[in-house]
C-alpha cells in the first residue's frame, strides 16, 4: 500500500490511466487529482464500474481479465503497474512481450520487488531507459520490520526491498500527434490529402 500511495501522485498529469495488477489496491483508491478515465486489469480485482473519481467526471474500470486480453484504446497515455512481474495463462514470463506495448506510453510508472529474481529480470526486459528519462525513483526497504512466522515462505527475502520508478517518454511529443491520429483518422488523413492537393497545385504552376 505504500508502494501504491507512493505512485498516485506520478499520473496527476496523466488523461487516460491503465493498471496492471490492482488486485486489492488499485490506483484509482489512491488519486486525488482529476483524470478521463483510469482502468485497472487484474484477473483477481473485483469487478467495479463508476463514471466519477474525486467529484469529477472519469470512467473509472477495474476488470477481472488478462492485459493481453484487454484492447487498448490508443488515447491511454499513464502506464502504472505495481509488483511487475508478468506471466501469462500458463506462468510463462511476458515481459519481452509487454515492452513494445509499454513503450508507447508518455508516462510509466513501475514498482518490483529488487530482491525477487523475476520481478528485477521483468523491469530489465522492458528495457525502458531507452526511451524514457528517470522522473523519480524511490527504495522502499523493509528488511528491518517485524514480520510474523513465516518459515518456508520466500516473502523476508523476496520482497523486503520495493524499486520505484517514475519515466517519462523522451518522445511525448510524438506520442501525443500519434494519439490525436489515432482518434481523429478523417481530420488527420483530410490534412495530409490538402497538403499533397496542394503539393501538385504548386508544381502544376
Amino acid at each position: 500500500k505504500i508502494a501504491d500511495w507512493l505512485a498516485a501522485p506520478p499520473p496527476r498529469g496523466c488523461r487516460h490511466i491503465v493498471e496492471v495488477g490492482g488486485y486489492r489496491t488499485p490506483i484509482s483508491s489512491f488519486l486525488n487529482g482529476h483524470h478521463l478515465s483510469v482502468t485497472t486489469i487484474d484477473p483477481y480485482i473485483r469487478p467495479y464500474a463508476s463514471d466519477t473519481l474525486n467529484g469529477e467526471a472519469c470512467r473509472v474500470r477495474h476488470l477481472p481479465t488478462m492485459f493481453a486480453d484487454y484492447p487498448l484504446t490508443g488515447e491511454e497515455d499513464c502506464f502504472v503497474y505495481m509488483g511487475l512481474d508478468y506471466y501469462d495463462e500458463d506462468n510463462q514470463p511476458l515481459c519481452g512481450t509487454l515492452k513494445e506495448t509499454v513503450h508507447r506510453f508518455e508516462r510509466v510508472v513501475v514498482d518490483y520487488a529488487a530482491k525477487y529474481p523475476t520481478g528485477a529480470a521483468c523491469f530489465k526486459a522492458l528495457e525502458l531507459p531507452s526511451a524514457f528519462e528517470r522522473v523519480a525513483n524511490v527504495v522502499l526497504e523493509f528488511e528491518g520490520n517485524r514480520w510474523p512466522d513465516l518459515s518456508g515462505s520466500w516473502l523476508p527475502t523476496g520482497l523486503t526491498a520495493r524499486v520505484l520508478y517514475v519515466l517519462q517518454h523522451r518522445n511525448t511529443h510524438t506520442l501525443k500527434e500519434q494519439r490525436r491520429a489515432f482518434a481523429n483518422p478523417q481530420e488527420y488523413s483530410g490534412a495530409g490529402a490538402e497538403a499533397g492537393n496542394a503539393a501538385e497545385k504548386g508544381g502544376g504552376g
